[in-house]
């Protein structure tokens, strides 16, 4: 019961403390940015205190991004399928201080790097 407790009041802080920053789509805005740039008709689909749901739906193909915020780190889901090409899927676990720019270099280099072989 007092791990419980416990749980809830740090995920309580947490959500606050995402919310004093001005939500998801703020705080990694450069993130979401990329991904609104990068995907053409991308849209933020979900931006609920700690998680954010980004992406592009077309009749062929859907590229969606999930991030959220955890603890002292931002995990992001990339989902890629296409009924032609195959699916692709994703996932980093970053610091939430890191440079945004920094997991960018990441997460496009492997999504480039692993399209090549869908």
């Amino acid at each position: 019961l007092i791990f419980l407790i416990r749980f809830v009041i740090a995920y309580i802080k947490q959500h606050n403390q995402v919310k004093r920053e001005g939500g998801m789509a703020v705080k990694y805005a450069v993130v979401v940015n990329w991904i609104l740039t990068e995907y053409p008709g991308a849209k933020i689909y979900e931006n609920r205190g700690t998680y954010l749901t980004v992406g592009t739906q077309s009749m062929s193909s859907t590229s969606v991004f999930w991030m959220t915020q955890t603890w002292g780190t931002v995990t992001i889901k990339y989902q890629y399928s296409s009924g032609g090409f195959g699916n692709l899927d994703l996932e980093w676990t970053f610091d939430e201080k890191m440079d945004q720019r920094q997991m960018l270099a990441q997460m496009d280099y492997q999504i480039k790097r692993r399209m090549m072989h869908i």
